[in-house]
C-alpha cells in the first residue's frame, strides 16, 4: 500500500511542489531500496499538501532512521553492544537533500545487500511471468526458462553453476530440498507448485535482508581502515588493512547457549604459550563433571588447582582434593591449564581487554574448523591459522622481528602491540562472501525472528 501512496503522490502532488521538496519526496520515495518504509500516516500527511515544517519533520525522522537505524536495538536485540556514532545530530531539526545522499552506511556490504534485494524484488515482481503456470520442466529438458530458473536460484542461495542448456540433476536435487521443505511432491520438477514455493522462499529472503541492513544501520557509517572483523555466524576472522581485505580465516563461533557477544574492542596482545584461566562457570560444571566421570582428569590434562580466586591464593596439590564430594554451587577452586599439547587455547591468544572475558585464540583440536557448523565454542572465537593472522597484523607496525622471536618459544611470552587495533564481532546472517556473492546462513542464536516481525 505504501508502495502505491508513493506513486500517486509523485504523479500529483510532486508537480506542483517547489523543486527542493520535490526531492525530498523523491528520497522518502527510494527509502523501500533500503528496507524502510514510510509509513501509512506519515504518506496520507505528504499526500495533502504539507507545509514545508511538515515535510522536513517527516523527512527529518526517516534520516535519523536511515542513519542509526529504525528500531531500538537494545529493545530488539539487547546483546548489542557495539556504540554507534550518529551523522545527525539530537537537535538537528533539518536536512538538506545533499545531506540525506550522505547519511547511509558506507560499508560496503551495505550496497551489495540493497543490490541483493532489488534482484529478490524483481523475481517476486516477474515470477509469474518468466515462469507461468503452464510450464513444467522435467530432467533433461532445454528451455528458455532455465537461465533464469539458474539465476533466482543463484540469488536465493540455493544453488550455483548450474547448466545453462539443460535441466540437469543438480536443478533436480535444488528443486526437490524446495519441495520437501513445502510438503510437495519431492519429483524436482518446476511447475506452478514449486514457482509458489520459490516466491515463498524469496519473501523470507528479502525479510532477512531487511534485517541485515537495518543491523548494518546500527554500525558506524564507516569503519576503521585497520580492523579485524569477527563474523560471528559466517563462522570466520577477516583481517582488514588500508580499507582491503588482507586475509579471510575460519573460525569457531560459540555455541546457542553460550554465545559469542557482539561487540567492540582493540587488541592490545598477544600471548604465546598461555596459561588457560579457566572461567568459573566452565570450572564449577564442565571440567568439574568430567573430574568425577574420569578420576584424575585435571591431571592428565594439565591443570592447576589454586585455592580460590584471589590472584594469591596458594596452589593446592590436585591429589589432596577429594573432587566426588565437591558441590558444583559451591566450588570454589581456580583452575588453570598449563600450556602443552592439550591446552584449550592452544599456542596463542590474542588479548583485547572486555569485561566479557572473550578473545581470539589457538585450539588443540584444529580438526573442528572443518566441520560445517562451527557453533561449537564456549563463546571465545577460535581462529584457523592463527600464526599467520599475527604475522599478518604485527607487520604493518614493523614487528616482524619480535614475533618471529617469540613465535616458537616454549616458554609463555606476550608481545604488547605498539598502536591497538580495533576488532568487532559482529552477527549477520546474510552477507557477501569473498567472491562478493551474499550468501543467506543460519541464524544460529534465532536472533532475526522479533527484527523480521518488525520489517
Amino acid at each position: 500500500m505504501h508502495r502505491w501512496f508513493a506513486v500517486v503522490l509523485l504523479l500529483t502532488v510532486t508537480p506542483h511542489l517547489p523543486a527542493e521538496e520535490r526531492r525530498l519526496l523523491d528520497w522518502l520515495a527510494s527509502l523501500p531500496s533500503h528496507g524502510l518504509s514510510v509509513s501509512h500516516k506519515d504518506w496520507l500527511i505528504l499526500s495533502t499538501s504539507p507545509s514545508p515544517a511538515q515535510l522536513q519533520a517527516i523527512t527529518t525522522k526517516y534520516a535519523r532512521y536511515l542513519d542509526t537505524g529504525e528500531v531500538d536495538r537494545h529493545l530488539y536485540q539487547s546483546g548489542w553492544q557495539i556504540p554507534d556514532v550518529p551523522l545527525l545530530l539530537p537537535e538537528q531539526q533539518k536536512v538538506d537533500i545533499n545531506q540525506l545522499y550522505l547519511i547511509q552506511s558506507a560499508i560496503p556490504q551495505y550496497e551489495a545487500l540493497r543490490e541483493a534485494m532489488a534482484r529478490l524484488q524483481y523475481w517476486l515482481k516477474d515470477a509469474r511471468r518468466l515462469f507461468p503456470d503452464d510450464l513444467v520442466i522435467y530432467g533433461g529438458d532445454q528451455h528458455i526458462a532455465i537461465p533464469l530458473l539458474n539465476a533466482w536460484l543463484r540469488d536465493l542461495d540455493l544453488a550455483h553453476d548450474l547448466p545453462d542448456d539443460h535441466y540437469s540433476e543438480s536443478h533436480l536435487e535444488a528443486l526437490t530440498k524446495v519441495q520437501e521443505r513445502y510438503n510437495l511432491g519431492p519429483d524436482g520438477r518446476l511447475g506452478p507448485m514449486t514457482r509458489q514455493a520459490l516466491v515463498a522462499i524469496t519473501h523470507d529472503r528479502i525479510r532477512t535482508l531487511k534485517v541485515n541492513l537495518e543491523r548494518l544501520r546500527w554500525l558506524p557509517r564507516t569503519l576503521p581502515e585497520q580492523h579485524f572483523w569477527v563474523d560471528i555466524a559466517g563462522y570466520e576472522v577477516i583481517w582488514m588493512n588500508d580499507g582491503r581485505e588482507a586475509g579471510r580465516y575460519r573460525a569457531i563461533s560459540g555455541m546457542p547457549n553460550r554465545q559469542t557477544p557482539i561487540f567492540q574492542e582493540s587488541i592490545e596482545s598477544v600471548t604465546v604459550n598461555p596459561v588457560w584461566k579457566v572461567p568459573h562457570s566452565l570450572a564449577a560444571y564442565d571440567l568439574l563433571r568430567k573430574e568425577k566421570k574420569t578420576p584424575g582428569f585435571l591431571k592428565q590434562e594439565g591443570f592447576r588447582v589454586y585455592q580460590s580466586w584471589d590472584d594469591r591464593a596458594p596452589e593446592v596439590p590436585i591429589d589432596q582434593i577429594d573432587f566426588k564430594r565437591q558441590v558444583e554451587r559451591e566450588f570454589r577452586y581456580r583452575l588453570e591449564q598449563q600450556p602443552g599439547p592439550k591446552n584449550r587455547l592452544g599456542r596463542y591468544k590474542i588479548n583485547l581487554p572486555n569485561k566479557l572475558g572473550i578473545y581470539l585464540h589457538d585450539t588443540h583440536k584444529p580438526e573442528l574448523f572443518d566441520e560445517d557448523d562451527r557453533a561449537l565454542s564456549s563463546g571465545c572465537t577460535r581462529v584457523d591459522g592463527i600464526a599467520q593472522l599475527v604475522s599478518q597484523m604485527v607487520t604493518p607496525q614493523g614487528m616482524q622481528a619480535e614475533w618471529r622471536a617469540l613465535a616458537d618459544s616454549s616458554h609463555t611470552e606476550k608481545l604488547v602491540l605498539q598502536q591497538d587495533i580495533p576488532v568487532f564481532f559482529v552477527y549477520f546472517t546474510a552477507w557477501p562472501d569473498a567472491t562478493g556473492r551474499v550468501r543467506f546462513r543460519d541464524d544460529i542464536y534465532q536472533l532475526d525472528n522479533a527484527l523480521e516481525s518488525r520489517f
